[in-house]
């Protein structure tokens, strides 16, 4: 099971035995050493747990395609499970993603497996085994963007066309794909990762569908040549002045030390920038990250 899922039961048992040992009578003995060693067990269970580092994500479904905590919509599970896969291995640095056509067979790549039925709801767990070329972080690492971009999809628009901004559109539409196909089974959904817990109701899951589909990402950076106008370290948005007069402002890359821009701010520069859009009848909003910025 997932850090998270892991933590919570595993706390919830050393608190059960811990209730029992101090309900035992002072006489019993054998009783108590049995309920110590096996409390003495979890307490390890649980420091190990907190040193795991390979990929895995549970994912608990509840709503129209579960029965109770015993069953699932086998053709929703097969189809949700699918569509958060490959969601997330978009999410993997592009060194390590499939090839889309290969003549020889692939190397060996991060893979998320189904290693258990989740109780509670009814739910999956996903996790990486070890053995390949690859170290599981980079698994470990897609699937905390993925949490990400959910969250930040059962926020608003904005928040989320920020989120995305920072990925191509195979990112977003990956989302889509994954959040379509839970709102159309009339799912609700509830994704634990590590720490990192993100619950979404029917509602919730069907107004999310929703933003992801006004935002798209463009399919390119772009570079605007201008004058770099400064950064705030703790926001981590940035101005910077295109030679048309424009003023764009937007955040920066999670790759990127607003110590190092410093020393470009008034300066002319090409900002390199990814842009994603907001697209309503009424308007288009556009929002921007600054992925790199050399001084011209």
């Amino acid at each position: 099971m997932t850090n998270g899922l892991e933590h919570e039961w595993l706390d919830t048992e050393v608190a059960a035995l811990s209730e029992m040992i101090r309900e035992l009578p002072p006489d019993d003995v054998l009783e108590r050493i049995g309920l110590e060693s096996r409390l003495n067990e979890v307490r390890e269970e649980l420091r190990k747990a907190g040193q795991r580092q390979d990929a895995k994500v549970a994912l608990l479904f509840s709503g129209e395609p579960v029965v109770g905590s015993t069953a699932i919509d086998a053709r929703f599970a097969a189809e949700a499970l699918h569509t958060f896969d490959r969601f997330v291995r978009r999410l993997l640095p592009k060194s390590t993603r499939p090839p889309r056509e290969a003549k020889l067979p692939p190397a060996p790549e991060p893979i998320l497996h189904l290693t258990a039925v989740v109780p509670g709801s009814f739910g999956f767990e996903l996790r990486e085994i070890q053995g390949g070329l690859l170290e599981g972080s980079s698994l470990a690492a897609a699937v905390g963007k993925a949490l990400a971009i959910v969250s930040a999809s059962a926020g608003n628009e904005s928040l989320l066309a920020d989120t995305l901004a920072e990925h191509d559109k195979l990112v977003a539409s990956g989302l889509r794909d994954f959040l379509k196909t839970v709102a159309e089974g009339g799912a609700a959904v509830r994704l634990v990762a590590g720490d990192r817990i993100v619950p979404m109701s029917r509602d919730a899951v069907r107004l999310a569908s929703e933003r992801a589909n006004h935002v798209t990402v463009e399919d390119s950076e772009s570079e605007v040549p201008g004058e770099f106008r400064g950064v705030l370290a703790e926001s981590r948005v940035f101005e910077h002045r295109a030679d048309d007069g424009d003023l764009i402002r937007g955040r920066i890359s999670e790759h990127l030390k607003p110590e190092d821009l410093a020393p470009l701010i008034s300066k002319h520069c090409v900002a390199t920038l990814r842009t994603a859009i907001i697209q309503h009848p009424a308007k288009t909003d556009r929002r921007h990250v600054l992925t790199g910025l050399r001084q011209d």
